[in-house]
């Protein structure tokens, strides 16, 4: 479990609780951006450095009001093989108050053959709050033989101010031909919530 939440002091985001347990891993977070003085950048690790077969992890960000915050993660995680009829699961809980920001930026994840994961990102974005959300996954065979993963089901659900979803993105991928991938050898998304009149601003400009 790693499990944060922020607030606004003296015109700078801080950390108000934190509480995370193997394998994640939290050190000092940095007040970088010279544009953004008050957004705090959060490195997030893992001890294991992997998610394995059978793991069941579980992320929580609370951002209260007027906070920024932008989450990286320490590299790519390598996602490794799953024995039969079991995979590792991971849930990603994201809830922005009021004139909040948010940069939910992890690297990528590596899928190695034989792989299986399940994922849930859930991201409650307040009216007048900004997110930035990415997800991606790259696939990987050491002995270079071609092998795939074996499953990936990827689920994104957006709320604004704990509304009904007004956005569902599923994903799921069993045993993929390589020939679905076209040469590539990544895939993901990228979300990016703002405010509705930041987009009727940007769609009148344009």
């Amino acid at each position: 479990m790693f499990d944060l939440s922020f607030v606004r002091r003296g015109g700078r985001t801080v950390i108000d609780r934190r509480l995370f347990a193997w394998p994640f891993v939290l050190t000092r977070s940095f007040h970088i951006d010279r544009d953004r003085p008050d957004c705090l950048t959060v490195i997030v690790q893992t001890g294991s450095g992997a998610v394995h077969g059978g793991d069941n992890l579980a992320q929580r960000l609370t951002l209260g009001p007027g906070t920024a915050v932008s989450l990286v993660s320490q590299g790519a995680t390598s996602v490794h093989r799953a024995a039969p009829a079991t995979r590792a699961t991971e849930s990603v809980n994201l809830h922005v108050e009021n004139g909040a920001n948010l940069e939910y930026l992890p690297e990528p994840r590596i899928l190695f053959p034989d792989a299986a994961l399940s994922q849930t990102i859930e991201l409650d974005c307040a009216t007048d709050a900004y997110a930035l959300i990415f997800d991606a996954f790259t696939m990987h065979d050491p002995i270079g033989m071609g092998r795939d993963f074996r499953e990936l089901a990827s689920t994104f659900c957006l709320r604004r101010s704990g509304s009904e979803p007004l956005l569902i993105e599923r994903t799921r991928i069993y045993r993929p031909e390589r020939s679905i991938f076209r040469g590539h050898g990544a895939f993901g998304s990228a979300f990016m919530v703002l405010p509705p009149v930041m987009i009727w601003r940007i769609s009148k400009r344009s």
